[in-house]
């Protein structure tokens, strides 16, 4: 837990909620069905905009909305209100969801609710994306008039508890199509990078990590940090990063999850934030090889 709240505060992050489904028992009674169907049950035809809108979205964007999206790099239409900025882990998807998409079952069973922190959802958004279509998930993200706290207007909207925000009245359906593209094509299923393994349960259990980078070749990831992640200054060739004494090593190996997304899809405020938009992707071996390469304490030393 100690190196979950570092690395929070040193990659500045922020925070959401539980995508809007019904099986998510704590957020209460359902709204009334919004405009794109009651959370996208309904909604089992596709059509022809449905299918040009995700297939022009862009999933590097959406996987980072799904972390952060009130920046100016997901193309956040509004100015982001102050509600949203002072309390962001009430509005982020990896707040509820974790970033390895797992929910409670993932390395988000660690976490504790509290007045400053919502809970922690018990879907798999994994499962549920493969299970559902492209306008299903839509639905479920925008729900315009489902589980909303007291939003009238979008400056005095209010989502400071564990219930799914209104997302249609915060985000324009380009962001959230691009959403539903990062959970369709661009999300990583985690166990290809490491093994978990959890004990206890949600809140306050326990997550472990072995077996990182699993089937990937750490000569080829070292040639690719060497290439990619040395280059302005960013960290050198043992792993440091500049101001702080954690060093990627040590961030890697207590948190994977939360590494891998930075490394896909980009860190708000530092030069990583540039890296997903000058690929057209990240090969899923290209994270395997990295995290085998990085798993060495030798190489990458804590």
């Amino acid at each position: 837990m100690k190196a979950k709240k570092r690395f929070l505060s040193l990659v500045l992050f922020g925070g959401i909620i539980c995508i809007g489904l019904t099986q998510c028992a704590k957020d209460g009674a359902e709204g009334p069905a919004g405009t794109n169907g009651t959370n996208g049950v309904d909604a089992s035809v596709v059509s022809t905009a449905d299918q040009t809108a995700y297939n022009s979205a862009n999933g590097l964007k959406g996987g980072l909305a799904y972390n952060e999206f009130f920046i100016p790099q997901t193309d956040f239409p509004q100015p982001a209100d102050t509600l949203i900025t002072n309390h962001p882990d009430f509005f982020r998807c990896a707040s509820c969801h974790g970033m390895d998409l797992l929910g409670v079952n993932g390395a988000a069973i660690t976490n504790v609710p509290a007045a400053t922190t919502p809970n922690v959802s018990s879907i798999n958004l994994n499962t549920y994306a493969a299970a559902h279509n492209i306008k299903q998930i839509f639905d479920a993200v925008k729900h315009t008039g489902g589980r909303l706290r007291q939003a009238i207007t979008y400056n005095s909207l209010t989502s400071l508890n564990s219930n799914m925000p209104d997302y249609g009245l915060i985000m324009g359906d380009g962001m959230i199509w691009n959403i539903v593209k990062y959970l369709k094509e661009n999300a990583v299923n985690t166990d290809k990078l490491y093994d978990l393994t959890t004990s206890g349960a949600y809140p306050g259990g326990v997550a472990s990590f072995t077996n990182i980078g699993k089937d990937g070749n750490a000569i080829k990831g070292k040639v690719y940090y060497n290439a990619n992640c040395t280059t302005a200054g960013c960290h050198n060739s043992t792993g440091s990063i500049p101001s702080t004494v954690e060093t990627v090593g040590s961030i890697l190996r207590a948190e994977p999850a939360n590494a891998y997304h930075l490394i896909k899809f980009g860190f708000p405020g530092t030069a990583m934030i540039n890296l997903p938009y000058q690929l057209t992707a990240m090969p899923d071996t290209t994270l395997q090889n990295l995290f085998k390469a990085i798993s060495d304490t030798t190489a990458f030393p804590n």
